[in-house]
């Protein structure tokens, strides 16, 4: 996970597409 995908995405850590991205 990228750090710009967690700022954009605030439940990129239950979001696939954080991991994705």
């Amino acid at each position: 996970m990228h750090r710009e995908c967690i700022l954009r995405h605030p439940f990129g850590l239950i979001s696939p597409d954080s991991l994705l991205s």
